[in-house]
């Protein structure tokens, strides 16, 4: 058990300090509008709007890992939860990202592929919690382009498509729930 110890110490503690100067990490701040491409359970949600905070890490060139939390926000006027019900998404992601980078050029695209475990919390008119799904998997795609801005910071607009499928209990009955919908955001990244 403490060879366990020991590794994840290396993985958490050492391994970042001896990476600092490669500039391998990176911080990102993610805005985005949610646009639905179905209903949800016979409901038709509004355009949202979500947030999500990301860490990179470089393996290689070529090849990083991430991880982070995100919040999504849709609203409907009309649903099987209720009038004016509204239906947040919140969770984290977790998966690859491809990287193509262009010698000498501050643009460099990007692809993520990975997974979700979020849940889907949905709220009354007033505000008061009355379903929520747990947490289950999910999955995304992601595609952008990284823009250096500064030695440090860059601009990182993206499209993704999301879909996770949960199960809600409203008074006693059982709803299915298959949220799908493409992103258009933007992030702010720092490396380090």
């Amino acid at each position: 058990m403490k060879i366990c110890k020991y590794i994840t110490w290396v993985g958490l503690v050492i391994l970042p300090l001896i990476t600092f100067g490669q500039r391998r990490f990176s911080v990102e701040l993610r805005g985005l509008g949610s646009f639905p491409t179905q209903e949800l359970n016979d409901t038709k949600l509004n355009v949202g709007l979500g947030l999500e905070a990301l860490i990179d890490y470089h393996l290689l060139d070529q090849l990083g890992v991430y991880g982070g939390w995100s919040w999504n926000h849709f609203a409907s006027d009309e649903s099987f939860a209720g009038t004016k019900a509204d239906f947040e998404e919140t969770g984290y992601l977790f998966g690859l990202k491809l990287m193509y980078p262009i010698r000498e050029s501050v643009l460099q695209p990007f692809v993520r592929l990975g997974g979700i475990y979020n849940h889907i919390e949905i709220e009354n008119s007033q505000g008061d919690l009355i379903a929520d799904s747990e947490h289950g998997l999910g999955w995304q795609a992601a595609a952008g382009v990284e823009i250096d801005l500064f030695e440090r910071f860059q601009l990182r607009p993206f499209l993704k498509y999301q879909q996770l499928n949960r199960e809600v209990n409203i008074n006693e009955n059982v709803f299915a729930t298959d949220l799908r919908y493409l992103g258009a955001g933007l992030g702010l990244a720092w490396r380090f």
